[in-house]
């Protein structure tokens, strides 16, 4: 069994997709086609993250009652230990 490379790997995990090893001119064509009309729709959502969220690794799941619909989407995000930013006067 092969590993995936760092293309299928970061494809996996964001949602995407890869194409590879495709030297069938017919099949290239067929995925271009493909990956153009995957282009011509798309929706980008974003959320805020509750002030009280812990740090690490967080799933992510969408769904949609449309019949025929493909989501595709990263499975999770990491939320890092970070410091809130010092409110305070400029220039001191």
């Amino acid at each position: 069994m092969r590993t995936p490379g760092t293309l299928q790997e970061l494809s996996s995990r964001t949602g995407g997709t890869t194409f590879t090893n495709q030297n069938d001119r017919d099949e290239g064509m067929r995925l271009a086609l493909e990956a153009l009309e995957d282009s011509k729709i798309s929706y980008t959502l974003g959320f805020n993250v509750p002030a009280n969220a812990t740090p690490g690794l967080h799933e992510i799941s969408l769904r949609t009652t449309r019949p025929g619909v493909k989501l595709r989407y990263r499975g999770s995000y990491q939320l890092d230990d970070v410091a809130p930013p010092r409110v305070g006067r400029h220039g001191r």
